[in-house]
């Protein structure tokens, strides 16, 4: 075993066998062996993330991070020279600056790349091997399967079930709502700080399970691509708001059409989403749109405090009635002494703040109750 220190450019561990590359010769210097593994998985029309693995080792880091090995995933990459590539963006495990890299690989020779350290391990010894493959395993992401009591959808005492979900508009609400014990999350995205790829993919990831809308959605196609790596199909909704509800269903039509392309390429299922409106209770106009939409959020918060009054119950109750096969999540927010009224006007869904989550639940349970069994 050879060990060789350099420079770290991406965090990560990678554990495959190496593929010599350079700017001279290109991929002619990869070993036959895994081209010819890399053809049979072609030719064999195997899903992308089973074709055979490599760590690219090279001269050049913009060399390495070029270059494909035909049906060989690159995961990993080893370079000689410490010059970075400002052009070229490394998403795996990356170290480079290690002197003799290219004269110290062997054909057929396991790398370990260490992108935490900074190291790369040449024909490493079983040793070696186990403990970073622990160092994977511990590491590798686990979706939490909720199954506790305070998890389970409050029922009330005729045994109708109401969901309740929570508001999360940043990640300290996020954790919250999962702490109470949320039955879904209605992520604001117009007041929240969720924007990317990577926060859309890390709500899927912790709330595994659990039925997630998105509102006012700027970030269509992330939302969508985080969506088809990490949720079940139809657990995610996208709400437009109603006035620009056809204009946003124009808008997501043309992104599911990237998206299959894009799932396609990767061998992977296209994004299943709902689609659905987004009003305030009083936006009696938009009531129409219920037979188009999957799904109705029906903003009673809000609207209770543009008109500076107790909320408007009985415009919920058209909302509510004209919602047929739709479902209408009612949206309470910190107002949940409202929840048994909704109920009675036909709510089985609500969102409110996620520290009343289990408050909320508490008065599900206690729908029914004849105050004189207490007496």
């Amino acid at each position: 075993m050879k060990t060789i220190h350099g420079v770290s450019v991406t965090p990560g561990v990678a554990i495959a066998v190496g593929a010599v590359v350079d700017s001279i010769h290109g991929l002619n210097l990869v070993s036959p062996a895994l081209l010819q593994e890399g053809l049979k998985a072609l030719n064999a029309m195997l899903p992308v993330q089973d074709y055979p693995e490599a760590i690219i080792v090279c001269d050049l880091l913009n060399i390495g991070a070029s270059l494909r090995v035909p049906g060989v995933n690159t995961i990993g990459i080893a370079a000689e020279s410490q010059v970075p590539s400002d052009d070229v963006k490394v998403s795996v495990p990356c170290v480079i600056g290690l002197p003799d890299l290219l004269k110290s690989v062997h054909e057929g020779d396991i790398i370990i790349v260490d992108g935490g350290k900074g190291l790369v391990h040449v024909d490493p010894d079983l040793e070696t091997i186990i403990h970073y493959q622990r160092m994977q395993e511990l590491a590798a992401p686990r979706n939490v399967i909720y199954i506790t009591a305070e998890h389970l959808p409050a029922k009330t005492v005729t045994g109708e079930t109401v969901l309740v979900y929570a508001i999360v508009q940043s990640r300290s609400d996020l954790d919250e709502a999962l702490h109470q014990g949320a039955d879904g999350l209605v992520v604001d995205s117009k007041y929240s700080g969720f924007e990317s790829y990577k926060d859309f993919a890390e709500i899927l990831q912790l709330a595994a399970g659990k039925q997630i809308v998105f509102l006012a959605v700027d970030s269509i196609n992330d939302i969508l691509r985080a969506t088809m790596h990490f949720a079940a199909p139809n657990q995610v909704s996208i709400v437009f708001a109603c006035d620009w509800y056809h204009q946003g269903f124009q808008h997501i039509q043309s992104a599911l059409e990237l998206m299959r392309a894009e799932a396609l390429f990767e061998n992977l299922t296209p994004p299943a989403v709902h689609l659905g409106i987004c009003a305030q209770v009083d936006e009696l106009h938009c009531v129409k749109l219920l037979r188009e939409a999957d799904l109705a959020v029906v903003d009673v918060y809000r609207s209770s405090r543009i008109l500076e009054d107790q909320p408007p119950l009985s415009q919920l109750a058209l909302w509510l009635e004209q919602s047929f096969s739709s479902q209408v999540i009612v949206l309470l927010g910190p107002l949940i002494d409202q929840l048994p009224s909704a109920f009675d006007l036909g709510a089985r869904s609500v969102a409110v703040a996620p520290c009343t989550v289990s408050d909320a639940k508490a008065l599900v349970r206690a729908i029914g109750i004849d105050p004189g069994d207490f007496s």
